[in-house]
């Protein structure tokens, strides 16, 4: 495994798979060979760090579009983004790659 000191603290929840075992879980067609699979917690807005600035989307239907939202929140320091029942989950295979944020 690359870097595997970097990753030591780690070890005991990576797993190293087949490119063929990949390719089954990951929907992506381009991808950095880096799959994770995790529980996302859930979010309301008590988690808001500052409930002051928020965004509000409505309707936002394509996945890119958020992710291009999300970062440019961020850039802005609004960490309270609020979604209408008609937006894209924002944990769409799509967005993900689209935010290119560090999760907090």
């Amino acid at each position: 495994m690359k870097n595997q000191s970097k990753i030591a603290p780690f070890l005991d929840i990576i797993k190293e798979i087949t490119e063929s075992q990949f390719q089954q879980i990951s929907k992506l067609s381009s991808t950095e060979e880096v799959l994770a699979i995790i529980k996302f917690p859930s979010w309301s807005a008590s988690h808001s760090p500052n409930p002051e600035i928020s965004l509000f989307l409505d309707q936002i239907r394509d996945p890119g579009n958020m992710g291009t939202i999300i970062r440019t929140a961020d850039w802005f320091g609004i960490s309270t983004i609020y979604l209408s029942p008609g937006c894209v989950d924002p944990l769409n295979n799509k967005v993900i790659p689209g935010i290119h944020v560090q999760c907090r």
